[in-house]
């Protein structure tokens, strides 16, 4: 097995995989790259951002779609451990959704921060 780290990815690969990957992970960042200002460790104001955004928007998003979101952490917490791995509601759905219905959802409730709160653009 062989590790791959790449732009906001990670995975474990036979080396039968590795080559198949390292093409579609070029073709993806090619597709769709990440803007300079862009990349990087979020600021505290913009993880606060985040936490904005995810904690509110998103679990009313959820909310209103029927879903009960609970265990939501403190602003103190969330940031602390955001470099880490964020906290994102859709953690608590997603294995009881199926990949279209995740499909649906995610398309009225925006899983991940938006650019444009983050970045404001």
């Amino acid at each position: 097995m062989t590790s791959y780290h790449g732009q906001g990815t990670e995975a474990e690969l036979s080396a039968d995989q590795a080559d198949a990957y390292s093409l579609a992970a070029y073709t993806c960042a090619v597709q769709y790259p990440i803007l300079s200002d862009q990349r990087g460790t979020l600021t505290e104001a913009q993880k606060a951002l985040a936490y904005e955004y995810l904690t509110v928007d998103l679990v009313d998003c959820l909310e209103r779609a029927g879903f009960e979101i609970s265990d939501i952490p403190s602003r103190e917490s969330f940031i602390a451990a955001y470099d880490s791995g964020a906290w994102n509601p859709y953690m608590q759905i997603q294995s009881t959704i199926s990949a279209a219905e995740w499909n649906t959802l995610a398309g009225e409730c925006v899983p991940n921060t938006p650019p444009e709160v983050l970045y404001g653009k």
